[in-house]
């Protein structure tokens, strides 16, 4: 172990189903029957090399299938916890993406079940309670691709969820096709009722 490994870090941008470490993503992929996209594990990292931001996306979106049930969100966050915990990462501000899994119109095919935001968030600090040695602040991300009037329910349980380490609320998605006035009135309202904002801007330049 070098020194920068025993330097206490921390980390202020990082997504968290982004972040699943390969051999839980492996594991969620066996568990769902595979996939033919990926045979082996080293095809499974082989397809997270991205050629473009709209590659990024049909990525992030190819993963998402295989999060179903709250168990797999609690295994996921855990997986990431100790991941951070061997970089000797103590503090993490985290990004997250529930509406995804909870919007009315979903692909059956790529989204089995509707779930629920406050679930799924109350199912992700259940995993990071398991690595105490890390603390993790969490920030919902309202997805651009979801109709913003769906995004006002995402925001209104988002309220009841700053005892579970919620501390802001983030922007995120295909910013070419719904720009960021489209969510000018959500970001008020969280502002409003105290959360931070964020938004990602400029990725598909």
């Amino acid at each position: 172990m070098d020194w920068f490994d025993r330097v206490p870090k921390v980390e202020l941008h990082l997504h968290l189903e982004g972040a699943i470490p390969y051999d839980a993503l492996w594991a969620l992929v066996q568990k769902y029957g595979g996939h033919p996209d990926v045979s082996t594990l080293d095809d499974l990292k082989d397809k997270f090399v991205f050629r473009d931001f709209p590659h990024f996306i049909d990525t992030w979106l190819w993963k998402s299938q295989f999060l179903r049930e709250y168990e797999d969100f609690t295994f996921i966050a855990e997986a990431f916890a100790r991941s951070l915990e061997e970089q000797n990462i103590r503090y993490a501000e985290v990004h997250y993406v529930p509406g995804e899994h909870a919007i009315k119109g979903h692909s059956i095919a790529r989204y089995p079940k509707r779930l629920n935001e406050s679930r799924i968030t109350e199912a992700l600090r259940k995993g990071l309670d398991q690595v105490p040695g890390v603390k993790v602040a969490l920030i919902l991300d309202i997805c651009r691709d979801i109709d913003p009037e769906e995004s006002v329910d995402t925001l209104n349980q988002a309220r009841d969820l700053k005892e579970l380490g919620l501390v802001g609320i983030g922007l995120g998605g295909s910013e070419q096709s719904f720009p960021p006035a489209l969510f000018s009135s959500l970001f008020m309202q969280a502002r409003e009722w105290g959360f931070n904002t964020t938004a990602h801007a400029g990725e598909a330049a």
